[in-house]
């Protein structure tokens, strides 16, 4: 077996996309899909989240090469408010260590969110990354992590 092979075959299991976990893991992306709205604290402010953010229980489909190679990727959407909806600056979700998930854009760059469940909210840590510069911020500055919480709500709601 080639090494690319091996690394495939031990990434996909380790992401629950294993033939015994596929049932496990589509009833962890039915649990945490749904509609979020962020905080709006200091962490949102520092990382300038918008108001939500919608988890798809849908594949992200072709076409972003940065996370193709992912298994488990699902859709994610932006929402600029109960109702309204943007491609950015989320786009996906993903299975991340823990019992955590990832939340980013599919191109690179933008904000990455690492929330893990806490009762029916997600909770975690916010980092800018890529080419996200915030206002005020000099090029190349370090960009530290900010807490996040996003709280389920009801979708299309206002």
């Amino acid at each position: 077996m080639k090494t690319i092979e091996v690394l495939t075959l031990g990434a996909a299991l380790a992401f629950g996309m294993g033939e015994s976990c596929p049932k496990q893991a589509m009833q962890a992306a039915a649990s945490v899909a749904g509609c979020y709205q962020f905080e709006r604290d200091a962490g949102a402010k520092t990382l300038g989240l918008p108001w939500g953010v919608v988890l798809e229980d849908a594949a992200l489909g072709p076409g972003w090469p940065l996370v193709n190679d992912r298994p488990g990727v699902r859709r994610a959407v932006t929402a600029l408010s109960a109702k309204d909806r943007a491609d950015a600056p989320f786009g996906y979700w993903a299975a991340a260590p823990g019992d955590s998930i990832e939340v980013g854009y599919p191109g690179g760059g933008a904000t990455v969110l690492f929330l893990a469940p806490s009762g029916k909210d997600l909770v975690g840590r916010g980092y800018a990354a890529g080419d996200v510069v915030r206002p005020g911020r000099p090029m190349g500055a370090e960009r530290p992590s900010s807490a996040v919480v996003a709280r389920r709500v009801l979708c299309g709601a206002s």
